[in-house]
Parts: structure tokens; C-alpha cells; sequence
């Protein structure tokens, strides 16, 4: 077997071979997927160089894929830092990154990426980050790093807490806390009395409700003093982007609640792999005594349920609202690796401070151990 770069060209136009592949890998994850990456690329990858590794059998079949891109990063001042990364880390938050590879051979195609890494001397630090705690790259990394004399550094933990969800709503029901089942009831029948009504976008419906979106996220985090994380242009733009794409596919799920005529409420995810993945949501602070966030969670995990989903994400973050639904958590790990140059040795020691110096000011606690569900 053999590893090479992909061109850019090579990768913008890899999308059926890549989501093939992507399916029959143990990391199927939606935040793999090609649409999702090239989208990504084309939005953030502007100070980035492109470094996807692909490896190849003897008869030139693709049998696995290193998903990275280069970022020169300037956290030692004088001393710019090299950092391989996965795509789709930045910006657009994305979960469940990994190498992905023909099921017997992952651990073969990491070996040999690893070491075509190596070859290069552009780069200071590798990142594998927001990897399932269960992956075997995590362990086959670490064994790497010994014996390529890669010093290894935990990075944060994340918990994302999942729902499973049963056959019918009836079931869902039965399934929840008797005060949770008449909160939910409760909170439907206000906005029925107040004449809601839910609107699911599909085609040219998507962009203005992608805006709308944007601005109840904006709205519900003004009133705590932040601006929320479709600030950025960028962000805006990518997801206006990739959305119709993935609407051509069944696998958008985008819906507004609206009363008197205003948009109240608003969530937006995916469906992938049986799972509606949550990525987001808004709502107008004047509806809030009115329960329009439960409401339309609600409404998003019926529908799930409707679909045939038999689990709803709610990805990264242990937020308490999540936690109303659900004590089931997944846990992704963050492993950096540096090499044993002048920039590996600044950037352990410079960042050895600052988390000391952090946990000595109680700013930030110690790393945790991962959690299993």
C-alpha cells in the first residue's frame, strides 16, 4: 500500500468514492462526510493548506482517508507553530472526527499516514481531536507517539448526550418523567391556544429560515451579554451553503415555530446513520414564558421518531437543558502530539503554563477522565 496527497482538485470532486468508503468505516460520522468538508474548505480554508492523506492497495483502490489540513498558528509569538488538524474543527464545531478506513485496515492506514507526516518537515504539532472515546485511533496514536518520539498531550474532553428513541411518540411518552409528560403536554396547549403553528423548511424556504435562525440564536444570547456563534460571517454562510445540499439528501431537519405571525422559536439539525443529530437553536426571549424552546425540542424529537430515528444527539456540551431530556453522554477526546523540534518543545512548555497557571487561578478545571454512556 501506498499514501499520497490529494490535490485540491482531487478533493472537492471526491465526494461519491469518499461517502462510499466513509459508510463502510467503523467512523461513519456525519461530520465526515464530504458535502460537510468541502463546504468547510471553501469557507474557512482560505489560511489553511490542504493535507489529506489517502492510502491506496496494490491496484490503486482508496482504502482509507487522514482528513487534515495545515494551520499556522501564532501562539509563540515570534515562533509560528505548525499544526496538522482535522477539517471541519474549526468554525462549524464538528463532532466525531476520525480517520476513516476500510474496516480491517484502520489501524494499517493511520500507521502509514503517521509516518508519511513524518517525512515532512512543515509541520510542529498533530491534533486528533473530538475523537469517540471508543475509537481505536486514540490508543493506536499513543502507541505511535512511542515509538516515533511524539510527546503526547491530553486536550478537553467533550460529553455529548444522546436520546434513545423508541417506535412511536405514545412510547416516547410513557418513556418520560411524569413531570416532564405534563410540561410537554402543557406547553403544547398554550401555543395552540395561541395559534402556533411549526413550519418545516425545505428548498427556497431554507435560506430565509436559516436567517431566522441566526437571529433567535443571536437574540437568546444577547439577553446574557454574548453575541452567540453565528456572528461570524463565515459560519453564516457556510451553513447557507451546505444546508440545501443536504436537503436533496432527506438529511436536513430545519423548523420554525411561529405565533401571531413572528418567528418564536427555531432548531436545526441532521439525519445520519438512524440519528438526528442537534445542531442548534434559537428563540425570541418574549416568547420564553411561553415554553417555545421545550416546545419545538419537543417537536423535533417527534418528528425524529416519525422518521424511523431510533436515537436523537445532542452533540457536544452537557448544557442543563439537554440534561432535562436525557442522562445518557457520550464522550469525544482531544490528543495532541508534538514533535521533538524547537516549536514542539515552546509550544509543550508554553502551554504546560497556561494550564497551570488557569487551574491555580480556578479559572478552568483540571482535565477529566472520559466517561462511557
Amino acid at each position: 500500500m501506498r499514501v499520497r496527497q490529494l490535490t485540491e482538485a482531487e478533493f472537492v470532486t471526491a465526494g461519491d468514492w469518499w461517502d462510499a468508503l466513509l459508510a463502510r468505516s467503523p467512523s461513519n460520522s456525519f461530520f465526515l462526510r464530504h458535502a460537510w468538508l468541502s463546504a468547510w474548505w471553501r469557507h474557512f480554508g482560505a489560511e489553511r493548506e490542504l493535507r489529506v492523506l489517502v492510502v491506496e492497495n496494490t491496484e490503486g483502490v482508496i482504502v482509507g482517508v487522514a482528513p487534515w489540513c495545515l494551520t499556522r498558528e501564532t501562539d509563540l509569538g515570534v515562533l509560528p507553530v505548525g499544526e496538522i488538524a482535522f477539517l471541519g474543527r474549526e468554525g462549524v464545531t464538528g463532532d466525531y472526527l476520525d480517520v476513516f478506513a476500510e474496516p480491517a485496515l484502520h489501524g494499517e492506514v493511520l500507521r502509514l499516514c503517521v509516518g508519511a507526516l513524518l517525512m515532512n518537515s512543515g509541520w510542529d504539532l498533530l491534533k486528533i481531536s473530538d475523537v469517540l472515546e471508543t475509537s481505536p485511533t486514540l490508543a493506536a496514536m499513543i502507541e505511535e507517539a512511542r515509538v516515533r518520539d511524539l510527546a503526547v498531550v491530553p486536550g478537553k474532553s467533550q460529553l455529548c448526550p444522546y436520546l434513545p428513541l423508541p417506535a412511536t411518540w405514545d412510547a416516547f411518552m410513557a418513556s418520560v418523567s411524569g413531570n416532564m409528560r405534563s410540561n410537554l403536554r402543557r406547553k403544547e396547549k398554550k401555543l395552540a391556544a395561541l395559534g402556533a403553528r411549526i413550519e418545516e423548511a425545505h428548498g427556497d424556504a431554507i435560506g430565509p429560515a436559516l436567517d431566522t435562525l441566526f437571529e433567535l440564536h443571536g437574540a437568546r444570547w444577547e439577553t446574557r451579554g454574548k453575541t452567540g456563534n453565528f456572528i461570524d460571517p463565515r459560519l453564516r454562510a457556510f451553513h447557507h451553503d451546505v444546508a440545501p445540499l443536504l436537503d436533496k439528501e432527506g438529511a436536513l431537519g430545519l423548523w420554525t415555530a411561529i405565533i401571531d405571525g413572528k418567528p418564536a422559536a427555531a432548531i436545526y439539525g441532521y439525519r445520519h446513520g438512524g440519528r438526528f443529530l442537534y445542531y442548534q437553536a434559537g428563540f425570541d426571549p418574549a416568547f420564553a414564558e411561553h415554553g417555545v424552546g421545550l416546545a419545538i425540542m419537543g417537536h423535533a424529537i417527534r418528528r425524529s421518531i416519525e422518521a424511523g430515528l431510533t436515537e436523537f444527539d445532542y452533540l457536544r456540551g452537557d448544557e442543563d437543558y439537554k440534561r432535562r431530556w436525557t442522562d445518557l453522554a457520550r464522550s469525544t477526546k482531544t490528543l495532541v502530539f508534538a514533535r521533538p523540534n524547537l516549536r514542539g518543545l515552546a509550544w509543550r512548555t508554553l502551554s504546560s503554563g497556561k494550564e497551570t497557571a488557569k487551574r491555580l487561578l480556578g479559572r478552568t478545571p483540571a482535565i477529566e477522565p472520559a466517561t462511557s454512556p
